[in-house]
Formats: structure tokens, C-alpha cells, sequence
């Protein structure tokens, strides 16, 4: 027990003044306080201080608690069921004959098992329900039944289509055109192979008939399977000297101009445009292609602005139009060469026929035109007599459109 003295300071021999519990049912009484401070401990109403309970206590060991032993033994139970002894035995039976150990469930069914009222949802008597699209719906579900189709099918997949007519689902009927019309008589237009709307494939059928075939009409009027990947037309110079015997000496160069669809308009390096090499001993003609823009063409070491052999892009659809041009030239070497040159042109490779123009340009040393003359040129065809000398330089300008396989 805690005491508190409070000494109070007073008159000589008067006793001094001390605070504490005064309270004699407090667990910390203090008889020798006399006054009464906030310091008393009550214990709780039943208990002792010592929390020992001052009543009886119950069967579930609650202090003042009620819950008792039933006639069965079971401690806050509420005996044997209706008609049944503490271990379960029937001891009678219903007055319509249902034996006890059968009851009636909550559907009033004598022995039911409570399926006769209970819905979809496990409720009893509940009002959900299974709807025509096999769920389930109402009551306590919270859902609803689903929409029903325009046959009154609930969850059917009928509709009506743009015909305004209520079909099966996989009804195709009524289809809409690629003109955006509908109709249900198999009149609405349809894109053919071609990409054309109401179109017959007439705009992409080639001339074996074949749709979107590879087939084309050449500048002849031929129909060709297929384009050829190259084509070449050799060129051949040779120089008849002015001498009693009239001697006619070749190119030792063979020149070639061309075209293949895996190269370019540009240069396509040594090997593909085959620059002009030495054309032996005592040469007598250089015929060659040249170009301003290859000024800086460099093979095995060495810069070269002419070639022997020129070969372009090779797009069929060019050459039906304005075509595409070689530059070329012919000189004689040495000038004790005099002669008349003749240029001869063979189409090889694939090639049967091309409308073929060459000028042919003479220019003077200081590079002015003195004559032009332009020539149509077919597979054997030659231009003859050309005059060469020493101070004279054949410019030609090939120009090779409407090719024919």
C-alpha cells in the first residue's frame, strides 16, 4: 500500500496533514492519509484486488456469467432437437407421417432438400432466373436478361441488314457494292482482280490473257512473255584506205552498247562499261563512247574518259518513249590513216528490231560542226563512206527507242 505524506506547516505542536486514498473500498486505502487525493484504485465490480471473482461462475468459466449445462450434457446448448433424443434417435413422428428423421426443408418439402425453391442464384425462394442466353439473371444477381434478337430469340444472333430485313446471322444476302450501294439480288458491284470497282479484269490482263500477267506488246505489235534481262547491239568500224589497192583494215576493238536490268545509267565499274584499251600495233580507227560526267572513272590505277563498252538501266518502258542515248566517236589514230570509215550495227542478245537514230556529227580540230547527217538504222545496216583523217574527228549520237524482241 502507497501512502502520501503532505506535511502542512503550522502551529507549534499541532499534527501535520497527509494526502492519500481515503477510501476505504480502494485496493490502496491509506489509513493513515487525511486527505483524499485522485490516487484510489476501485477494483472492478465482482472481482477482489487480486481480480479473483467474488461470484459463482458460469460453464464457460465467465465470472456471473448464465450459460448452463442442457439435458444433453452440452454447456449454453438448447437440448435435442423436436422430436429427436440427445444422440440423434426419433422418438416421434409428424402427424401426416413424415418420419422425423425425414424432415420438411424449407421448401415445405417433406425430405426436400431445398432445390424445389431455390433459383439459379442459390437463393431461397429467391426470383433470379436462367435467360435465353444461358445465364443467370434477376433476383438478387443484379443482372439483367439479355436483349432478344428481331426473331424474339433472347440472345439470338439475327439482325436486321442493311436491306431492312431480319436474317440469320451468316445471311450474306444483302451485301454492300464497292460503290457503297446494297442490294440482295446479286447486282452490287464488286472489285475485280484488277483493283477496279465493277470492272471485268480487262485493265490488268495481259496479252496471253493471263490477269496481272508479265506479258506486254512490244513496239512491233508482238506479245511477249516476258521482258528479256539484257540486250546488247555490236558495233563494228573498219577504214578503207585511200591507195591503188584500197585496203580495208579493222577496229581491233569490239564495241558493244547495251543495256541489262542490273546495272545503271551511270558507270558501273571496269568489266560491266569496259573502258578503251591499247587497239594494238599501227592502230587505224578508235571508236568509242564517251561521257562529260565519267571524269573521274578509275580502273586498275588509271583514269579513262572512253569506253568500248557502254551498258545502261535497262527498263523496258524507257525505250517505248523517248528512249536513252549514246555519245560516241571515231578517229583515226595516225594520221598517215586517210581513208573513208563504216560503221556497222548487228543487234544481238535477244534484240530483233529498235528504231534506231544515229547523227552523225563531223567536226573540224577546233571543234566546230562541219556537217550532220542523220541515219535510221535495222540489224545489218551500215553507214558507209565517212571521211577520216588525221584532222578530222566523227562525233555520233545513238538514240535507240521502240525496241522489238
Amino acid at each position: 500500500m502507497v501512502g502520501y505524506f503532505l506535511f502542512v506547516a503550522g502551529s507549534c505542536g499541532e499534527e501535520p496533514e497527509i494526502v492519500g486514498c481515503t477510501d476505504l473500498s480502494a485496493c490502496n486505502y491509506n489509513i493513515e492519509a487525511t486527505i483524499l487525493d485522485a490516487s484510489c484504485i476501485i477494483p472492478q465490480e465482482n472481482f477482489d484486488c487480486a481480480g479473483g471473482c467474488l461470484i459463482d461462475v458460469d460453464c464457460t468459466g465467465e465470472c456471473g456469467g448464465s450459460a448452463e449445462y442442457d439435458e444433453c450434457g452440452a454447456c449454453g446448448g438448447d437440448g435435442p432437437a423436436e422430436n429427436f433424443d440427445c444422440i440423434g434417435n426419433c422418438i416421434s413422428q409428424t402427424d401426416d407421417g413424415c418420419e422425423c428423421t425425414v424432415l420438411y426443408d424449407e421448401c415445405e418439402f417433406c425430405g426436400g432438400d431445398n432445390s424445389s425453391c431455390t433459383d439459379c442464384n442459390e437463393d431461397l425462394n429467391g426470383l433470379a432466373f436462367i435467360d435465353g442466353c444461358e445465364n443467370c439473371v434477376g433476383g438478387n444477381t443484379g443482372l439483367e436478361s439479355c436483349p432478344s434478337d428481331c426473331l424474339g430469340i433472347d440472345g439470338g444472333t439475327a439482325w436486321i441488314n442493311p436491306c431492312i430485313e431480319c436474317v440469320p446471322e451468316n445471311d450474306i444476302t444483302c451485301l454492300q457494292g464497292c460503290d457503297g450501294n446494297w442490294s440482295n439480288d446479286g447486282s452490287k458491284l464488286i472489285i475485280d482482280d484488277c483493283g477496279i470497282c465493277g470492272g471485268n479484269n480487262s485493265t490488268c490482263t495481259d496479252c496471253d490473257g493471263i490477269i496481272n500477267g508479265l506479258s506486254f506488246i512490244d513496239s512491233c505489235g508482238n506479245c511477249i512473255e516476258s521482258m528479256p534481262a539484257s540486250w546488247k547491239i555490236e558495233i563494228m568500224p573498219e577504214l578503207v584506205l585511200m591507195n591503188s589497192d584500197s585496203d580495208t583494215l579493222v577496229d581491233a576493238s569490239t564495241n558493244y552498247l547495251g543495256a541489262d536490268i542490273l546495272y545503271t545509267d551511270g558507270f558501273d565499274g571496269c568489266g560491266v562499261d569496259m573502258f578503251e584499251n591499247n587497239i594494238g600495233y599501227n592502230p587505224s580507227l578508235s571508236f568509242s563512247f564517251y561521257h562529260s560526267d565519267w571524269y573521274d572513272v578509275i580502273c586498275f590505277g588509271d583514269q579513262y574518259y572512253n569506253f568500248t563498252e557502254d551498258i545502261r538501266n535497262h527498263n523496258y518502258y524507257d525505250f517505248l518513249y523517248e528512249g536513252k542515248t549514246w555519245n560516241a566517236e571515231l578517229k583515226s589514230i595516225n594520221n598517215w590513216y586517210d581513208g573513208t570509215a563504216k560503221i556497222t550495227f548487228h543487234f544481238i542478245d535477244g534484240l530483233s528490231d529498235a528504231n534506231i537514230i544515229v547523227d552523225v556529227i563531223i567536226v573540224n580540230e577546233s571543234g566546230s560542226d562541219l556537217s550532220v547527217t542523220s541515219y535510221s538504222i535495222n540489224d545489218g545496216d551500215s553507214i558507209d563512206g565517212i571521211i577520216m583523217n588525221y584532222n578530222y574527228t566523227v562525233q555520233f549520237i545513238i538514240q535507240i527507242s521502240n525496241l522489238c524482241y
